[in-house]
């Protein structure tokens, strides 16, 4: 979301990132990922690599929504906050629900 937000800047003083080697792409390379936290875990639990109670990690879907909206808009300004929180709120869920 970081390097996202700052494309044009980095850009513009020859900062090479992942972000701005992929352009307008780059939003839809973090939706991904954001999606994918959940595509992933779904198909661990299904294959019962992962137990059914890290699914408490769904509390975080509106979260994780506004993010995705927000991304989709170019709203990247408090982006990387959110990220940032919501990943560590991942984690924890993620954690709890393996210690049950």
């Amino acid at each position: 979301a970081n390097n996202v937000r700052d494309v044009d800047r980095d850009r513009g003083v020859g900062a090479y990132t992942l972000a701005a080697a992929l352009g307008g792409y780059a939003k839809w390379l973090y939706v991904a990922l954001l999606i994918s936290t959940y595509a992933v875990q779904a198909l661990l639990i299904l294959l019962r690599l992962l137990p059914m109670y890290t699914m408490a990690t769904i509390a975080l879907t509106p979260l994780m929504a506004r993010m995705i909206r927000n991304a989709i808009r170019d709203s990247f300004e408090r982006l990387d906050e959110a990220t940032s929180l919501y990943s560590l709120a991942y984690a924890a869920l993620l954690i709890v629900g393996l210690m049950i």
